[in-house]
């Protein structure tokens, strides 16, 4: 079943996303904190330096457990004919693949809005009609409600 490893690949993710977050809130309070400049930069590098070892952990791990690249592996995106049909809703191609497609479809309809003056109706979070921007602004909010919160800690 191609859900099963849904439950590893979100918490991954998520722990991705708070080791970011606590090490840009630990950072940032670092750098705020320090008394003259010059701990200020010393702070910074050495903020710096532990950043990079990101890396290096990555190619330890790699060597150590034999991960090998996959050859010839890419991403595909699905053309938008076989996800969408001429009124925005879902395809039955769609629906099939898609874990909870009434969801998804209601979703869909309640943030449909008309595509280019023409009878055709797109979600506004499609990529193309506006999702690439909302993602944008979504990760911006983010980053401002984390280095904002700092600024009153």
């Amino acid at each position: 079943d191609k859900w099963s490893l849904l439950p590893t690949v979100v918490a991954a993710l998520s722990m991705k996303f708070l080791i970011n977050y606590i090490v840009c809130a630990d950072s940032l309070s670092i750098i705020l904190s320090a008394a003259s400049a010059k701990d200020v930069i010393f702070n910074g590098l050495a903020i710096g330096f532990i950043a990079d070892l990101g890396e290096t952990w990555w190619e330890f791990c790699a060597h150590s457990f034999q991960f090998e690249p996959i050859d010839g592996f890419k991403f595909e995106k699905h053309p938008s004919k076989d996800i969408w049909d001429d009124n925005g809703d879902l395809t039955e191609k769609a629906r099939a693949e898609l874990k909870f497609p009434s969801a998804i479809s209601r979703i869909s309809q309640w943030t449909a809005v008309k595509v280019n003056s023409s009878t055709s109706r797109r979600s506004c979070f499609s990529i193309g009609y506006g999702g690439n921007r909302a993602m944008r602004l979504v990760v911006v909010l983010a980053l401002m409600c984390v280095y904002g919160r700092q600024l009153f800690v």
